[in-house]
């Protein structure tokens, strides 16, 4: 039985959700416009001065939170690099998870949707 989204798990994603706003540049979970693209990817790993992005369009794969990251579970593609990509004032939701009252067990993940910045690729 899926657990039920409750008070603690609350506190625990605001927390979160606090310590993660606080990172700069590109991160895992914000979107992105590629070039040529009408419909925004998430971003899904960061490579350094590269960053993944997923190969498909939409909300997408498993996204973790935890404490000031969020972590991608699914394939590898290629990266892009952050010199060629600007923030922009936007702002997209997407699903998250991260374990029910911060116990790591099986079965034991809750879902919350969450604001992720946007980005846009450009040309250089």
């Amino acid at each position: 039985m899926k657990p039920e989204f409750d008070e603690i798990d609350r506190l625990i994603f605001e927390e979160r959700e606090v310590l993660y706003s606080k990172l700069t540049g590109p991160r895992v979970g914000d979107w992105v416009y590629l070039l040529g693209e009408s419909k925004p990817r998430r971003f899904t790993h960061d490579w350094g001065d590269d960053i993944q992005v997923a190969s498909s369009q939409g909300d997408c794969g498993s996204f973790y939170l935890g404490e000031k990251f969020c972590e991608y579970s699914g394939g590898l593609d290629p990266g892009i690099k952050k010199s060629k990509l600007r923030e922009t004032d936007k702002f997209l939701p997407g699903r998250i998870w991260f374990f029910h009252h911060d116990c790591p067990t099986a079965q034991n993940g809750v879902e919350k949707m969450m604001e992720f910045k946007v980005w846009e690729q450009i040309k250089l």
